[in-house]
C-alpha cells in the first residue's frame, strides 16, 4: 500500500511541474506578441511618412513641368484626333443618305482604285471625294460608268484641289453631256498633277471640245487625253486643232469615233507644231480632202510614233496625196490605215512611200495587188525591218499554227499550195473552193467528150490533169494567176507530168473563215412536189 501511494504522489508531482512549465510558455508567448503589437504602430508610421514624401516628388515635378509649358494658347498644341477614310466614309453615307459601298471599303490603302460599275450616283461621289481628300495613297482614280452627271463634277474638282496624289482619272461613260463647259474648265483647270484624263463616251459637244483644248493649253500638264466617242463635228476643228496643238506636255490623243470630217483638217494643219507621239483619228469620216493638209503637217512633225486612221473614207486619190511625205517624216513607225476604200496601185504607192524607220504598216481588210507583193518581197530581200498586214483581217487573224506565209523561194512541192493561198488571200476566197471547183469542171468536161480506147482502159487517168490544163485552169480560176507562175506552180504539184486534183484537194486544210463560206454556199433544195409526183404515175399507168 504504501508503494502504491508513493508511485501515485510522484506522479502527481510531475504533472504539476508539465503544467507549471506550459504555463510559464503561454506566458512568454503572450509577451511576444504583445512586444510586437506595440512595435506595429511605429512599422505604420513610417509608411505613412514615405508616401507622403513621394507624393510631394511627384507634386514638385509636376508644377516644374507646368511652369515649363508656353504661356499663350498660341502656343498650346492640342493633338487632333485621327480618324481613318473608312470611318469618315460611313459617317458621311449615314449623313447623306447614301448606301455604304463595300468596294470602296476593300480599296481604300491601294494605289490603284477602281470604282467602276458602281452606281455611285451624284450624291455618292461627295461621300468618296470627301474621304479620298485623306487618302494619300491613291495614285489612278477609275469613276467610269458610275451615271456621276455634270453636277458630280464640282466634288471632284476639290479633291484634286486638295489631293495632289492622283496622277490618273477616268470618267469614261458618266453622261457628263453638253452644257457643262464651265464645270469642264473648272475641273482640268485644278489638274496641276493630273497625267492621265479620260472623258469618252460622255456625249461631249464642239462648245465643250474647244473648251476643254483652250483651258488645256493653259495648264500644259496632261500627257495623255481620251476624248473618243463624243459627238464633235467639224465646226470645232480648226478652234481645237490650234489650241491641242499647242499643248507642249500633252503625249497622246485619242479622238476616234467622232464627226470630225473635214474639220481634221484644222487639226492637220497645225500639226507641224504638235509634240504628239500618239494621234487617233479612226471613225471619224475623215475624206480625201484633209489628207493634204496631213502631208503637210507630217512633213514637219519631229514626234510623232503612231498615227490610226482606221475606218474612214480615205480613197486612192487621198493616198497619193499623203504618200510622199512617208518619206520625209523621220518618227513615224506605226501606221494603221485599216478598212479604208482605197486599192490596188494606192496600195503599192503606199508601200514604196515607205521610210527607213516605218516599222508596221496596217492595210487589213484592203485589196492589194500583183505589184504591192513584188514591191514587199523586194523589201523583205533588201532585208527591211518592216511588217506589213495586208488582205482580210479574217484571215489574217484566224490562220491555223501551221500555216507558212509568202517566202521568198523558188516554187516547189513543199510551198506550191502555200504560193496559190496567197492569190486566194488577195482575192478573199476559199482556195479548197476554187480547186474543187476546178476538178469538178474538168470532170464534167471529160464527160461530154468521147471516150477513146486507151481512157476506157485505164479508167483512173480521167481524173487526172495535164500540167498545161491545171495552169490554164489556175489562169482563168478567180485566183487569176499569172501565166509564168500559174506555170511554176503546176510543174511543182504533178507527178510523172499529171495532176492528181483529188490527192491535192485533200492535202488543203478547211479553215475557220472556209467553213463560213461553205455555210453559206450551201443552199437547202425545196421539198419535192407530191402532186406532180401523183401526176407522173397516172400517166406511166395510162
Amino acid at each position: 500500500m504504501e508503494l502504491t501511494t508513493r508511485s501515485e504522489t510522484e506522479n502527481t508531482q510531475d504533472k504539476v511541474v508539465e503544467n507549471h512549465n506550459l504555463s510559464t510558455h503561454s506566458k512568454l508567448e503572450k509577451q511576444e506578441l504583445g512586444n510586437k503589437r506595440q512595435s506595429a504602430p511605429s512599422n505604420v508610421d513610417e509608411l505613412e511618412k514615405d508616401s507622403e514624401i513621394a507624393f510631394k516628388k511627384t507634386i514638385e515635378e509636376t508644377l516644374e513641368r507646368l511652369r515649363k509649358l508656353p504661356t499663350t494658347a498660341s502656343e498650346i498644341e492640342i493633338p487632333k484626333v485621327k480618324r481613318g477614310v473608312t470611318d469618315i466614309y460611313k459617317k458621311l453615307c449615314k449623313a447623306l443618305k447614301v448606301p455604304i459601298n463595300s468596294t470602296f471599303l476593300d480599296n481604300t490603302e491601294r494605289d490603284a482604285m477602281d470604282f467602276s460599275y458602281q452606281c455611285i450616283g451624284s450624291v455618292g461621289i461627295i461621300a468618296v471625294t470627301k474621304s479620298l481628300i485623306l487618302c494619300q495613297t491613291v495614285k489612278d482614280l477609275n469613276l467610269s460608268y458610275n451615271k456621276l452627271g455634270a453636277q458630280s463634277l464640282p466634288a471632284i474638282t476639290s479633291l484634286l484641289n486638295q489631293n495632289e496624289n492622283i496622277l490618273r482619272l477616268s470618267l469614261k461613260g458618266n453622261e457628263i453631256g453638253r452644257n457643262s463647259s464651265h464645270w469642264l474648265i473648272e475641273l482640268i483647270s485644278t489638274c496641276h498633277c493630273v497625267e492621265f484624263l479620260d472623258l469618252s463616251e460622255n456625249d461631249l459637244g464642239d462648245v465643250e471640245f474647244t473648251e476643254i483644248a483652250t483651258t488645256l493649253m493653259k495648264v500644259d500638264r496632261i500627257k495623255e487625253l481620251i476624248l473618243s466617242k463624243n459627238s464633235a463635228s467639224a465646226a470645232c476643228g480648226l478652234v481645237f486643232g490650234t489650241s491641242i496643238n499647242k499643248c507642249s506636255a500633252l503625249e497622246r490623243l485619242d479622238l476616234s469615233s467622232n464627226f470630225l470630217e473635214e474639220g481634221a483638217a484644222g487639226l492637220f494643219g497645225t500639226f507641224k507644231l504638235s509634240n504628239l507621239k500618239y494621234l487617233n483619228f479612226s471613225d471619224n469620216g475623215i475624206n480625201d480632202e484633209a489628207m493634204s493638209d496631213l502631208a503637210k503637217g507630217l512633213r514637219g512633225n519631229k514626234s510623232i510614233q503612231e498615227l490610226d486612221l482606221s475606218n474612214n473614207f480615205i480613197s486612192n486619190k487621198g493616198i497619193i496625196e499623203f504618200a510622199p511625205a512617208l518619206k520625209k517624216n523621220s518618227t513615224l513607225e506605226i501606221l494603221r490605215l485599216t478598212n479604208n476604200p482605197f486599192h490596188g496601185i494606192a496600195t503599192n504607192v503606199l508601200l514604196r512611200s515607205t521610210g527607213e524607220n516605218l516599222k508596221l504598216l496596217d492595210i487589213s481588210g484592203i485589196q492589194v495587188n500583183l505589184e504591192f507583193l513584188k514591191t514587199w518581197h523586194k523589201f523583205k530581200k533588201s532585208g527591211r525591218a518592216i511588217k506589213v498586214l495586208f488582205g482580210s483581217v479574217i484571215r489574217h487573224d484566224m490562220l491555223p499554227r501551221d500555216f507558212i506565209q509568202f517566202q521568198d523561194k523558188p516554187i516547189d512541192a513543199s510551198n506550191a499550195l502555200h504560193f496559190a493561198q496567197q492569190f486566194a488571200d488577195e482575192k478573199g476566197i476559199s482556195l479548197k473552193h476554187v480547186f474543187n471547183d476546178i476538178n469538178a469542171d474538168f470532170i464534167k468536161q471529160k464527160a461530154t467528150e468521147a471516150p477513146s480506147a486507151e481512157e476506157v482502159v485505164v479508167e483512173d487517168k480521167v481524173r487526172l490533169m495535164t500540167t498545161d490544163e491545171f495552169a490554164k485552169s489556175l489562169m482563168s480560176s478567180e485566183l487569176a494567176v499569172p501565166k509564168s507562175m500559174a506555170n511554176e506552180i503546176a510543174k511543182a504539184l504533178c507527178v510523172d507530168g499529171m495532176v492528181n486534183m483529188w490527192e491535192i484537194c485533200s492535202k488543203i486544210k478547211w479553215r475557220p473563215d472556209d467553213l463560213a463560206a461553205k455555210v453559206k454556199s450551201m443552199k437547202k433544195e425545196p421539198p419535192p412536189d407530191k402532186s406532180k409526183d401523183k401526176d407522173k404515175k397516172k400517166k406511166k399507168k395510162k
